[in-house]
């Protein structure tokens, strides 16, 4: 037995460095099915209504794909995914790949405008939506203005298994067994690596979400630099807390599992205290987080749940991480965090990595990723010095999306016109290489001709020993521009005023500029689209209302 799980182990880490150098390289699903072979019996997929061997993958995956080339879905129609987290989604992707079909990666929080944008401009034929929202009415907009434009795609749903009139039940199409077409047939019409797979779209700040089109062999490269940072062993749990649609949800814990015979754990939706059981339970070694959850893990005292499991490594994305946020979690938890730096509509750029020091893991996002050629930019476009801070910019590399939006020519026109693609933050490189973000350029505070990183004083805000969380933002002043406003989450039974934060401030020998002006207490924050970071449009709209 130990010989047959040395050898096991030599193939797979051939397999996994081969990818890096090799031509002939094993595309998702391959990998997907090989592991149906070597290893049958082991955990692919657990949610909290399934566990699903890799066998159970394969067949199951095998039989979706037949069957939506039996019933009539073929290259190059596009297959419309708006499921939130769930081994259902899984399924889905895993079976479009194998039968050649694109698919569109939508935010489970879109609505018909946003969904309706999407279908405008790709076009696809085919749809998996949520009956949990069918039945609450979510899609009837959508359904209306879809029918009054003559628009032919058709749907499933996923969920419950009550009877809509517009659509199949996801079940219905897992049951059904294809006459004619055999297995093998699925060799001839899964993608490669060097094809285009995904269409991905950004969390939809606006109307129309920007779309970007992911050659697939990249998006496995980047996942690959995804789990050298984390030292992922083969056969170890990881876990997606965030939807697997976006981010390093997608890269890391979607995309890796197969090649590292990795067992996914998926949290169909989060929850502070039985999230963290989950993992315990589950014996779950690396997860990917946002921030906000973090937050929410600490404030309820579920993190004490890990302390004694194995998770060693918090995966964070999408917003920045306090050093006092990143360093309680890894007391409490016992375990480490790396931070991840992406955009959904370029790709990875850079991450910190497990074996970094804490100040290199937490308060820079380490290194670009090899082949990124990241630069600090002056405002005039210069090449400016380490230490030195402007707007981080980047070359296309393998590792990015594309080169440009889908069907969106003016929107490309303005981030990809120039050698360097511009990624709207602003940042320094030390003299290591390591990439430190200041905030995005669209959120700096100008107050009085002074500039004002809202991501410098959130870090000096959280630091105060009666907040949880903070968001900064800037209210318009008719004298100064902008004043400084902060947006407080604090312990159960605290108070704070104005004056407590001068005083803190004043402590740590900060510019009296950047002290806050206001502060205003919630009990929660308002979070973007993706459910990933905090809506500081909102904020500012909600401030402005009182």
């Amino acid at each position: 037995m130990k010989d047959a799980t040395e050898e096991f182990n030599k193939q797979r880490y051939d397999l996994i460095n081969e990818f890096s150098s090799s031509e002939d390289k094993l595309t998702y699903s391959q990998a997907c099915d090989l592991n149906a072979v070597q290893v049958p019996e082991q955990f692919a997929l657990i949610d909290r209504n399934h566990r699903i061997t890799w066998h159970e993958l394969k067949e199951t995956s095998d039989r979706i794909a037949l069957s939506l080339l039996e019933i009539g879905y073929m290259r190059p129609e596009s297959v419309l995914i708006h499921l939130e987290n769930s081994a259902e989604q899984f399924l889905i992707r895993l079976a479009c790949e194998k039968a050649g079909l694109r698919v569109v990666l939508t935010n489970a929080a879109f609505r018909e405008t946003e969904l309706n944008s999407i279908i405008e401009r790709i076009g696809p034929s085919l749809g998996f939506m949520s009956s949990k929202r069918a039945l609450e009415g979510h899609y009837d907009r959508l359904l209306k203005n879809l029918k009054e434009s003559g628009n032919k795609i058709k749907f499933f749903t996923v969920g419950k298994e009550d009877i809509l009139s517009w659509a199949k039940t996801f079940t219905s199409l897992i049951n059904r067994q294809p006459s004619k077409l055999s297995k093998h047939f699925l060799n001839h019409t899964r993608f490669g690596l060097n094809e285009r797979f995904y269409f991905t779209t950004t969390s939809g700040s606006t109307s129309a979400p920007k779309i970007a089109d992911t050659i697939y062999g990249h998006r496995i490269s980047l996942s690959m630099r995804h789990a050298d940072g984390v030292n992922l062993s083969l056969g170890e749990k990881i876990a997606a807390l965030p939807p697997m649609t976006s981010g390093t949800s997608d890269t890391l814990v979607h995309h890796v599992a197969p090649y590292y015979a990795a067992t996914v754990i998926i949290e169909n939706r989060f929850d502070p205290i039985e999230t963290c059981r989950f993992l315990a339970e589950e014996g779950v070694q690396i997860a990917t987080a946002v921030p906000t959850m973090l937050v929410r893990m600490l404030s309820s005292g579920g993190i004490e749940l890990l302390k004694d499991s194995p998770i060693r490594c918090f995966v964070t994305y999408a917003a920045s991480i306090s050093y006092e946020l990143a360093t309680s979690v890894e007391e409490r938890a016992n375990c480490r965090i790396v931070r991840c730096y992406g955009t959904m509509d370029f790709g990875g750029i850079s991450m910190s990595t497990i074996a970094d020091d804490r100040e290199t893991r937490i308060r820079t996002v380490g290194k670009p990723f090899k082949d990124n050629d990241v630069r600090i930019q002056g405002k005039d476009g210069e090449e400016l010095p380490f230490g030195e801070t402007g707007e981080v910019v980047m070359k296309k590399s393998q590792l990015v999306m594309g080169t440009g939006y889908y069907r969106d020519l003016p929107k490309s026109f303005e981030n990809w016109n120039d050698e360097f693609y511009r990624l709207g933050d602003l940042g320094y490189l030390d003299k290591s290489g390591n990439l430190t973000l200041v905030g995005r350029e669209s959120e700096l505070i100008i107050r009085a001709g002074q500039n004002i990183a809202p991501s410098e004083v959130e870090e000096l805000m959280i630091s105060h020993p009666k907040i949880v969380d903070v968001a900064i933002v800037g209210i318009p002043d008719e004298d100064l521009g902008e004043r400084v406003c902060a947006c407080v989450l604090l312990k159960d039974g605290e108070c704070i005023e104005i004056e407590e934060i001068r005083i803190h401030f004043d402590s740590l020998g900060v510019a009296k500029f950047k002290c806050p002006e206001q502060i205003v207490c919630f009990e929660e924050f308002p979070m973007a689209m993706s459910g990933m970071k905090t809506d500081k449009r909102r904020l500012v709209e909600l401030i402005n209302k009182n």
